[in-house]
């Protein structure tokens, strides 16, 4: 009997008891640093041009790291998850009928999405069963490695190596090459350690600062102190203002993953920075209106109306004629237009013209959180965040806003509602809740004893 079914024999823990598994808690850590290696990499099935599979490296060891714990896979976990993948096709059933959602494209990025809540769980399942401090020992070391390398890449031989990687491993045409942007935005070249483009190498160090930080059984001040510093040296090193969504995450999870009372209320402070960043995000577009402030001077670049200006805008067009279950999955022709009647009423074309001349309207949002309400609706989105908070508790966690906060944040920072990334995340998030509560029930345990 291993120690979470010891706790649950002595009423220690509302943890489910956890039955035998394959691979050691320090094996199944190793997995999920594996695992993040080969997200940050991006390792997937390119044509000589185009992608065909994303993420195939670390969906395929996220798969068969679940297999091999497969007896912690329990039957009412895959009957609300069937349930969630059964309600992605019914939601999109109206937008259907009206003629807004393309057949083909539902398909492709319903399969998608399938393949990325899997893996995700399977993530789940392997953090979860992982040894906490080898995790944290794996991420850090990740971690030290990106800021180093993104640091030395400044110089022309790191440079040259990490180029010549990213060409050996990327179609050309999907790497980032945007070096004049970068020096009129951000002052410099940003790096791109052997990653894609920079915005990886940023969304990447957010991810490892935020489950190192959370992991950690340390005081608040530590917790969120530590978080803070790191955040700040690799938002100088990657020219990267993206992970301060994650800081915020550990700032809200030190305060949520608490025991006891401290952190029961917890929920208040998470509607406080919902409401917050919601409110935010519209003073920043009607501010800009009614100021009479030049947009030019407010957008700066391209990325920040794609990532945070214009989202709320294209959503508020949705609600138009699409208020309750969205434009349906994958509806990305169907965005285009609401894309640039929504910039156009601030003259963003003007400024960016190639937003105009754009024929893919993926290329026109870069905000999954926003990307998923305009997608699946107000009341299609509530019910697959119901079945969602329905599965984490029967997952045993207790504070179930936590993960959603923290998702809502992280999802700022990039698009692709139905990619593989920001269902990872989401799960992420989830398991650190679980060991959180896996810690609160052993430091009961040793006070008994």
């Amino acid at each position: 009997m291993n120690e979470w079914a010891q706790q649950e024999a002595l009423g220690k823990s509302t943890i489910p008891a956890v039955l035998i598994h394959a691979l050691s808690p320090n094996q199944n850590a190793a997995v999920v640093a594996l695992h993040f290696v080969a997200m940050y990499l991006e390792l997937s099935v390119y044509s000589v041009d185009s992608l065909i599979v994303p993420y195939a490296g670390s969906t395929l060891l996220a798969v068969v790291g679940g297999f091999l714990n497969r007896s912690a896979i329990k039957s009412v976990h895959v009957t609300i998850i069937g349930l969630f993948f059964l309600a992605v096709p019914m939601i999109a059933i109206v937008p259907t009928i009206t003629g807004r959602v393309f057949i083909v494209e539902f398909l492709k990025s319903y399969a998608q999405l399938i393949t990325a809540m899997v893996s995700a769980y399977c993530m789940f399942i392997i953090i979860i069963l992982s040894s906490r401090e080898k995790l944290i020992q794996y991420f850090s070391i990740i971690l030290a490695v990106i800021v180093v390398g993104s640091f030395f890449e400044r110089f022309d031989a790191v440079r040259e190596i990490s180029d010549a990687f990213r060409e050996f491993l990327y179609p050309k045409n999907l790497l980032y090459s945007a070096d004049i942007r970068d020096v009129a935005s951000y002052g410099a070249v940003r790096p791109r350690f052997f990653a894609r483009e920079p915005s990886v190498v940023g969304i990447g160090a957010g991810i490892l600062i935020a489950t190192i930080f959370l992991l950690l059984r340390t005081r608040f001040v530590f917790k969120v102190g530590g978080a803070l510093i790191v955040s700040l040296i690799c938002m100088v090193v990657m020219r990267s203002p993206t992970i301060i969504f994650f800081t915020a995450a550990v700032f809200y999870g030190a305060l949520a993953l608490r025991p006891g009372e401290r952190g029961k209320y917890s929920w208040l402070a998470g509607v406080g920075m919902v409401v917050g960043l919601l409110a935010m995000s519209f003073l920043l577009v009607y501010g800009t209106g009614l100021s009479g402030l030049s947009t030019r001077s407010i957008l700066g670049g391209g990325s920040y109306v794609l990532r945070v200006f214009g989202p709320p805008l294209i959503w508020l067009e949705s609600l138009r004629d699409n208020f309750l279950f969205g434009l349906g999955l994958g509806s990305f022709d169907a965005l285009l237009p609401l894309a640039r009647k929504a910039y156009g009423s601030y003259d963003i074309i003007a400024l960016f013209p190639y937003i105009r001349t754009q024929r893919d309207g993926a290329f026109l949002i870069s905000n999954a959180f926003w990307e998923y309400w305009i997608f699946f609706g107000v009341l299609g989105g509530t019910v697959l965040v119901i079945l969602l908070a329905r599965l984490f508790r029967v997952f045993g966690i207790q504070r179930l806003a936590f993960p959603f906060v923290a998702w809502l944040l992280a999802l700022q920072t990039f698009g692709g509602v139905s990619a593989y990334r920001p269902w990872y995340i989401l799960f992420t998030f989830a398991a650190v809740a679980f060991v959180a509560q896996k810690s609160w029930a052993g430091d009961r345990s040793a006070r008994a004893a």
